[in-house]
């Protein structure tokens, strides 16, 4: 999957519904309540039946994480996918990226690998 593929993917499997999200004051002088209202945001990306995505299709996504010049806003709608299976398989690749994400991911690769810890039972 190229990062094209990926957004045109997104794109056609847009969520029409309103997902239910928390809102609130983010402190711009703070970079981690930053990242934290960033990776909130990310969750309108999230494609309509998300928790229903092929295994294939998640891995073909989750490749992109690995692959230095896809940007940044990519990685995170990938990571906000990911961070929302149920999968040891996906929660292993969450954490391989963990262990070197891009230079201003670090904080939001965390929150997703956190998020499909308590997804992945």
């Amino acid at each position: 999957m190229t990062e094209h593929e990926f957004w045109n993917f997104l794109k056609e499997n847009k969520n029409s519904e309103k997902i239910p999200q928390i809102s609130g004051y983010r402190d711009i002088s703070d970079p981690e309540m930053r990242a934290i209202g960033k990776y909130f945001e990310a969750h309108s990306l999230l494609p309509k039946n998300y928790e229903k995505l092929s295994f294939g299709k998640l891995v073909d996504m989750s490749q992109l994480l690995f692959v230095k010049n896809v940007s940044t806003v990519t990685k995170e709608a990938i990571l906000v996918i990911l961070a929302h299976q149920n999968s040891k398989e996906i929660l292993e690749i969450l954490k391989d990226y963990a262990k070197n994400p891009d230079k201003g991911l670090e904080m939001f690769s965390n929150f997703a690998l956190g998020e499909c810890e308590t997804w992945t039972i």
